[in-house]
């Protein structure tokens, strides 16, 4: 029998926080800001699923 858990958006920040990956994270994520925004200043379009 197969059950479903719900994974929360606090449960996963509490794991990246236990497994010392937040700096990495924040990075990636500034990382990726900065090219959307270069991108949109020369007009290029983001479309990040697909």
């Amino acid at each position: 029998m197969s059950q479903f858990l719900a994974v929360s958006q606090a449960d996963i920040i509490h794991e990246i926080k236990l497994s010392r990956k937040i700096s990495t994270i924040v990075k990636s994520i500034i990382s990726r800001k900065i090219i959307i925004d270069a991108a949109q200043e020369t007009f290029l379009t983001y479309f990040p699923n697909g």
